[in-house]
């Protein structure tokens, strides 16, 4: 018999199924620039976005195996599983600063009361008495993190305490809801049914505005990271932690992957909605759209280049005279930049931003007229424009004393072949030996689960290998090697969101490489390019089957490259696409001296 309700659910929760990534991602993107400045103060700005979005694109097959438990192999998608709990992390910066201090108590805590629910789930055999067991010790750490948060903590003001502990019990109730919704499915993972999946992150994104008032006093837009940390630490445990042990047995080995769904895996996708039900909360509860003041200083200053394009835009909407006050803080803005890349201290005469420079004497001249122009602010679109096209002027002068810092081309296309060379050189080492000792055909060989990991975990630790040299040291040894540095814009090494961002476009070459090197390694270690009686593939023989992969392998590698050396060479600061999402730069290590021109000036006259 018919059941409508049933029916109803499951059609709903199918379009659901392919509406709810992208419609997720549209939230995210107009929360990112529509609402730029609050999104930034809450962690939710542009370098977030760059990161869950076409990150995780990229790092589909981007798997790290980090354990084995009996025959089968635990690994972490990158796109799907740690990128949101690398943002889930930095987001503590926001919600109870200093990050070390509070992510450290969070992670011991929470990681002490995760471990004895695992054991709960492993030694108990009833399924209603892991439930219970399970929702006990969430209430009794939850209770205790309240008591002894402020004491663990030590000098850290009080608030910090009460909002660690806040949030170890919001993500304890995301864990518990989450591991009775979700089930094992041998063979296949952990499932979780319509609407079970949407109410769960749902309920926390409104519970943590509920209680944003009284923790965070004033500043109830940290609702929306509490929301999301919590409900993706919940997640992680409630399904991919407490619900893995029934999946591994004896037998053949498996390959299980946390966030293995990629863009379309609970853990990725709770966060999201967690994020999108605290802003609606946030907003239905009419609570302040101001920005968050940044007491962690994780804010990086404003682009010059971006703040003239806002002075254009006020502009083109109407307001001459707020077009005027940007144009003046795009200049202020350009010299600061200049102080910082050139590792000069900053002037704080506000009058005078260009001193210690060896700029011109009419650039000081400009900046003073536009300062007073400022000032006063006349409601005047020509006026405007000249302003505009004063800053645009000094912009470019501010540009012209630093960038002889930034590394050359050349230097950046030497450094990424060696940091490639390094990471892929015992890569192939590795698949020679695996494709030579599996047995069986070529195709079993490929479809290995050893080999597969392999490949797969190729293209994690290129790109981790990346991500945390830059973030660790500011370089990588490739880059070491050539006296190259990465900085941010405040000249300081990029933290991990930056680094993150920053190597995200490397993933499409490090997926060509690990796919198609890959198996064209395994070609030559199983059988050659001459054996005869060896078919990949229909009637490819080894042959055509080594040149089609090796050729993926390059053609992509030369493509991808020849694109980013193109963006690199039309840019002014010679920024390849994951620069510009990350806002960083590839200086050379030795500054230049002011008493060598670094650039010529632009040839424009002064304007009096």
């Amino acid at each position: 018999m018919l059941d409508p309700l049933q029916l109803g659910l499951d059609v709903t929760g199918t379009i659901l199924a392919f509406a709810l990534t992208p419609l997720l991602w549209l939230f995210l993107a107009l929360f990112a620039w529509e609402r730029g400045p609050l999104a930034e103060s809450v962690g939710f700005g542009k370098l977030t976005f760059w990161l869950l979005v076409p990150a995780s694109l990229l790092a589909y097959v981007a798997e790290l195996t980090f354990t084995r438990i009996g025959p089968d192999l635990l690994a972490i998608n990158l796109g799907g599983g740690l990128f949101p709990l690398v943002v889930s992390c930095a987001l503590f910066a926001r919600i109870a600063p200093p990050l070390r201090r509070s992510l450290a108590f969070f992670g011991v805590w929470f990681s002490v009361e995760s471990a004895l629910a695992l054991a709960a789930v492993v030694y108990l055999s009833n399924a209603a008495t892991q439930d219970i067991a399970v929702t006990a010790i969430a209430a009794a750490f939850s209770l205790a993190a309240f008591a002894l948060a402020p004491r663990l903590l030590g000098d850290a003001p009080s608030y910090v305490g009460r909002r660690a502990a806040s949030l170890v019990a919001l993500t304890s109730g995301v864990t518990v809801l989450t591991f009775l919704a979700s089930y094992t499915v041998p063979g296949a993972g952990i499932e979780e049914q319509f609407p079970i999946y949407v109410i769960t992150p749902v309920l926390a994104g409104f519970v943590a505005v509920l209680i944003a008032r009284p923790l965070f006093a004033g500043r109830e837009a940290l609702a929306l990271p509490m929301a999301y940390s919590a409900t993706t630490f919940g997640v992680l445990v409630g399904a991919d932690v407490l619900r893995q042990p029934p999946l591994y047995g004896p037998g053949s080995m498996n390959l299980y992957v946390i966030g293995g769904a990629d863009i379309l895996d609970l853990l990725y996708l709770s966060g999201l909605l967690a994020l999108a039900a605290a802003y609606a909360a946030h907003h239905l509860l009419e609570r302040s759209g101001i920005p968050v003041p940044d007491d962690a200083g994780s804010v990086p200053p404003a682009s010059p280049t971006h703040r003239l394009a806002r002075s254009l835009q006020e502009q083109y909407d109407g307001r001459p005279a707020d077009s005027i006050r940007a144009a003046s803080v795009a200049a202020h803005d350009a010299a600061a930049q200049a102080h910082r890349v050139l590792e000069l201290p900053e002037t704080p005469d506000r009058a005078h931003p260009w001193s210690g420079l060896g700029a011109p004497g009419w650039v000081v001249a400009d900046q003073a007229n536009l300062d007073a122009l400022a000032v006063t602010a006349p409601a005047d679109p020509p006026e405007a424009m000249r302003a505009w096209l004063a800053a645009r002027m000094l912009v470019g002068v501010g540009r012209s004393l630093w960038t002889p810092r930034l590394a050359s081309i050349r230097a950046r296309i030497a450094a990424y072949a060696i940091d490639l060379a390094l990471v892929t050189a015992p890569a192939v080492a590795v698949w020679w030996f695996l494709a030579a000792s599996i047995g069986g055909s070529l195709v079993g060989v490929l479809s290995a689960v050893s080999f597969v990991a392999a490949a797969y975990g190729y293209i994690a630790v290129a790109f981790l290998y990346v991500a945390i040299s830059e973030t660790a040291f500011g370089t990588t040894l490739g880059k070491w090697m050539l006296g190259l540095e990465v900085r941010d814009r405040n000249f300081r090494r990029p933290r991990w969101l930056a680094a993150f961002v920053r190597a995200t476009p490397r993933l499409a070459t490090y997926s060509a490489i690990g796919l198609g090197l890959s198996a064209a390694i395994a070609i030559l270690a199983h059988g050659g390019v001459g054996a005869a009686n060896a078919v990949v593939f229909g009637n490819l023989t080894n042959l055509l089957a080594f040149l089609y992969f090796l050729g993926i392998a390059l053609t992509a590698t030369v493509l991808f490259g020849a694109f980013a050396i193109l963006v690199m060479v039309l840019s002014s600061e010679r920024q390849r696409i994951g620069d510009r999402w990350a806002g960083t730069w590839v200086i050379r290590a030795a500054r230049p001296t002011l008493a060598t021109p670094a650039a010529p000036m632009p040839s424009v006259p002064p304007r009096s």
